[in-house]
């Protein structure tokens, strides 16, 4: 466990109801702005019992090309927020790394994991700041598509706070919810995607 990285991921998401980006949203309103920075093209492996053991502990196990290996962890949530804790290991997408299966044999999951869903996704990366305050957020909308369905591509935004401010923080989810092209969202891609295959 020694090579593993650990935080807590705190993050509101939305269903993307019609193109958008969100740049575009009136963030002076609340006194901020958005700027884009970046567009990451990416694809996710995740590995499950065959029973889908971890999905219904909602925990998860991913191969990602652009960051590597994760395993997410339910946490209590905190009011809008999902809270998850994240940890990333090391290793290449052939096998899953031994680390994780140690840490899942220490919580008694026996089962052998094996490839449960892969899907695409193409990353819009946006950051959220004030004049005195450089990163408050980072805002990704993502476009998924499911290789092994064409014609099943849903979009969704994900909104994860980098700093404790709860007053900023609801202005945030205030102005987002009175979007009318998102609806709040409580089912992960994987969920999503699950459900389709």
């Amino acid at each position: 466990m020694s090579d593993a990285g650990e935080s807590l991921e705190r993050e509101v998401k939305y269903a993307v109801l019609s193109p958008c980006m969100p740049d575009h949203f009136l963030w002076e309103s609340i006194g901020l702005h958005c700027e884009s920075i970046g567009r990451i093209a990416t694809a996710a492996t995740y590995w499950d019992t065959r029973d889908l053991e971890l999905f219904r502990a909602h925990a998860s196990v991913r191969y990602r090309t652009h960051d590597g290996w994760t395993m997410k962890e339910a946490v209590a949530g905190e009011g809008p927020f999902i809270v998850r804790r994240e940890l990333t290991f090391p290793g290449g997408p052939e096998a899953v790394p031994e680390a994780i299966l140690d840490r899942l044999l220490q919580q008694g999951r026996t089962g052998t994991l094996e490839i449960v869903a892969q899907f695409e996704t193409v990353r819009h990366v946006f950051q959220l700041a004030s004049d005195a305050e450089p990163e408050i957020a980072e805002l990704v909308l993502d476009e998924v598509t499911v290789p092994a369905h064409p014609i099943v591509q849903f979009a969704e935004l994900e909104v994860e706070m980098r700093m404790s401010d709860a007053a900023c923080e609801e202005r945030i989810i205030q102005l987002l919810d009175s979007e009318g092209v998102l609806a709040r969202e409580d089912r992960s891609k994987l969920t999503h995607v699950l459900g389709v295959l």
